[in-house]
């Protein structure tokens, strides 16, 4: 889907960008900032929100 929207950052491949979604989004990431690092769930959503759109997106044409 981010392939066929034109965003994904033309240095990450599908399989590649699959691999980051993987490993970001698990348990042992949210329970590492939530649970061990007391971060809200409120807190680690925006981070990985914001974490995964620089990642894997090209920057949109407007700079945000």
């Amino acid at each position: 889907m981010l392939e066929g929207s034109g965003r994904l950052r033309s240095s990450t491949t599908p399989p590649e960008a699959l691999a980051v979604l993987w490993a970001m989004t698990g348990a042992d990431p949210y329970s590492q900032f939530v649970f061990q690092r007391r971060w809200s769930p409120t807190r680690y959503e925006e981070w990985l929100g914001e974490a995964l759109i620089n990642l894997l997106l090209e920057p949109s044409a407007g700079g945000t």
